[in-house]
């Protein structure tokens, strides 16, 4: 039997179910489905992973880490532009520009028209401080204009701006701004710059428009920060306080009046105090926002000096120190601060400090060697300060306070001549300052020259003041009632000296002014009641009581002299013309033995005075004590052969010892003796006091 080979078939037998199994549902069991296998990973080349991470670290400001993955894409592609583009934009962030534009030229080496490698280059070369390289590239880039992203020309015309701007060609650098804002107009940090560059111009209005419209968009700063353009602002704030500026507007409101009358001398004070306390809230709006903006606290320092707030302005000046220990900017300011308060030592440490931080002046070093010299002389140190100023002078011989201050140095050391040369050039340089004209005022009395004294102070009243102008006031009315005496104009003396005391009651040199004044006019009893005000807030100087005692004098207030005789000689007893004026007075009351030891203790003093000799000798005449007049007399002769109370002493007495003779002559023969002739002591001829400086 043959065997079939194949296949094999299954055949199934099917079953009818009962009726009842009809009724009962289909169970049928779940079938499993196994899980689908992961998808496997899709490996990207390196190249592409590496360029992937650094453009998103790169979006995320993480610049050193971007620096990295980038340099291994280029690792694995060297000749890629792209890549060497975007490490040079990186290193740029970084603040490394040298690299940053060596990496733009290998960019530029694989795609010669890119003029986003030439933006790049232009940015770092910006940051070299290169503004000639920088400007042609940023040019190169706009020319090509093409192969760069949707910002990049606006972003090229911004640091153009900024190119032409370290070049000093502002015009130019509004146009490229006002190109860059066509571009993108919604951009915070080029209207800041824009802010920055009208304050160059001295358009300040326009500055603190543009500041305010940053602040307004708050978008799109780029390298600037709100708090950096709060604080151009505030400088811009701060700058339109200027006297000349607020002067000729309040000229203009005032046209009809004489342009230094009260109203207008009113309105400027005003107008500058609103402005440098609005300066003074934006600079707080600045560290508020950012309390490491060093230049907002070094300028609220500069504001509120301005306002005569020197303790303020030095905690200002502090803190900026704080956030920038090498700004050579902040340093300078605090030096200044601290001349002003009056502490040379320390301000003298910080200008030097200055001069070796980072040389980021607001112009140049001139103002350190200025600042520096100031806080020299401050310590009496001259010649120090005359070679610290002269270096000040070889960076910038324009500089008018420069010239002030070596001008006041050289009348320090009775240079007056070579001082009044330096303050010329000072008023050439600078010629509405009140200070200036004031110093060229003092300097022309000490040379005597009075008359031209007058017309500088005279002009010094007239000239632009501080904000808190009132010390200077004071001292430009005092020394003008110097000069007005000293030429015998008495009544101007006096009414110049009364200014003084109405700017400030408590000024001690006003009210002698003014009582020295009156003493000149013979008004003794208002010049009394001055000197008694000045004795009432400075009872410790001599020179007050001396001219109080004088003035009692005249009105014939002899033990009220007295007193304030023994009350200056309380404060200083080697004061041989106190002495004498106390002995006239004692010898007016016939006090004569106190009048002969006040005498004795000024001759003690001024032994070779021939007229103190010769007054001593009227003493002991009068007391009939002839024998030791005459050696008084004779004494004094000797010293001073032309002294004529000493003089007219020897001969009386000579006369009378003759006379006795005749007499004792006449009295053996029944005669009657006469009585001796009488002397009087002359007026005192004691000067009016120098006034005081």
């Amino acid at each position: 039997m043959k065997r079939l080979i194949g296949w094999l078939t299954l055949s199934f037998l099917f079953l009818p179910l009962p009726p009842s199994a009809a009724r009962l549902p289909l169970i049928v069991p779940p079938v499993e489905v196994p899980p689908a296998p992961p998808p496997l990973p899709v490996l990207e080349p390196p190249l592409v992973r590496w360029t992937t991470l650094c453009t998103t670290l790169q979006g995320q400001q993480k610049y050193s880490e971007a620096l990295s993955a980038c340099d291994e894409a280029i690792k694995l592609h060297q000749h890629n532009a792209d890549l060497w583009l975007r490490r040079s934009q990186l290193l740029s962030k970084l603040g490394k520009p040298m690299e940053a534009i060596a990496a733009s030229d290998e960019a530029l080496k694989f795609q010669p028209d890119s003029a986003q490698a030439l933006l790049s280059r232009c940015i770092a070369l910006t940051q070299l401080k290169q503004p000639n390289l920088a400007l042609t590239a940023c040019q190169q880039a706009l020319t090509l204009n093409r192969h760069w992203d949707a910002t990049a020309p606006a972003t090229a015309w911004f640091y153009q701006a900024l190119a032409l701007r370290a070049l000093g060609q502002l015009d130019p650098a509004l146009t490229a701004l006002d190109q860059s804002l066509q571009l993108q107009p919604a951009a915070s940090g080029i209207l800041a710059e824009r802010c920055a560059v009208l304050s160059q111009k001295r358009d300040y209005k326009g500055a603190i428009a543009a500041c305010e419209q940053a602040i307004q968009v708050n978008q799109n700063w780029g390298d600037y920060t709100p708090a950096r353009t709060w604080t151009e602002q505030g400088y811009a704030l701060h700058q339109l306080g200027a006297f000349t500026i607020v002067a000729a507007e309040c000229e203009q409101a005032f046209r009809e009046q004489k342009f230094f009358s009260r109203e207008i001398e009113a309105c400027i004070k005003q107008k500058r105090m609103d402005r440098y306390t609005v300066a003074l809230e934006a600079y707080k709006q600045a560290v508020l926002l950012n309390p490491n903006e060093a230049l907002a606290w070094t300028l609220q320092g500069v504001t509120l000096a301005t306002l005569g707030q020197y303790s303020p302005a030095l905690t200002a000046q502090d803190w900026a120190v704080k956030f920038g220990p090498t700004a050579s900017r902040a340093q300078v300011n605090r030096c200044r601060v601290l001349n002003q308060m009056g502490q040379f030592g320390d301000a003298f440490a910080a200008c030097e400090l200055a001069l070796q931080g980072d040389g980021n002046w607001e112009t140049d070093a001139a103002f350190a060697w200025n600042q520096r010299g100031v806080a020299l002389a401050g310590q009496g140190k001259w010649e120090e300060a005359l070679a610290s100023l002269d270096r000040a002078l070889l960076l910038n011989r324009e500089d008018a306070d420069t010239w002030s201050n070596r001008g006041v140095i050289l009348w320090h050391q009775k240079r007056y001549e070579a001082s009044l040369a330096a303050l010329e050039k000072a008023i050439q340089l600078k010629p509405n300052s009140a200070q200036l004209d004031f110093n060229q005022g003092r300097v022309l009395s000490s040379l005597e020259r009075y008359p031209e004294a007058l017309m500088a102070y005279d002009r010094a009243l007239q000239g632009e003041f501080p904000l808190d102008d009132t010390d200077l006031r004071v001292e430009i009315w005092v020394n003008r009632s110097v000069a007005l005496w000293q030429v015998g104009r008495y009544s101007a003396a006096w009414q110049s000296a009364r200014a003084a005391t109405l700017l400030n009651p408590k000024s001690v040199p006003a009210w002698y002014n003014s009582g020295v004044a009156l003493t000149a006019l013979k008004r003794y009893p208002e010049a009394t009641e001055v000197f008694i005000r000045a004795t009432e807030l400075e009872p410790n100087n001599v020179s007050l009581w001396i001219a109080l005692g004088n003035a009692e004098r005249q009105i014939k207030q002899f033990q009220d002299a007295l007193l304030a005789y023994d009350r200056a000689l309380s404060l200083n007893p080697k004061l041989p013309e106190v002495w004498r004026n106390k002995g006239q007075v004692l010898t007016h009351l016939k006090q004569y033995g106190e009048a002969f030891n006040a005498y004795n203790q000024a001759i003690g003093l001024s032994p070779s005075d021939a007229t103190l000799l010769a007054e001593q000798g009227m003493i002991l005449f009068d007391t009939k004590q002839l024998p030791e007049a005459l050696a008084r007399f004779v004494m004094a002769l000797k010293i001073d052969p032309q002294n004529s109370l000493a003089q007219e002493g020897k001969k009386q007495i000579q006369k009378q010892l003759v006379q006795q003779r005749v007499e004792q002559q006449r009295l053996g023969s029944g005669g009657v003796m006469s009585s001796p002739a009488t002397l009087t002591l002359p007026s005192s001829t004691e000067k009016i006091p120098n006034l005081l400086p």
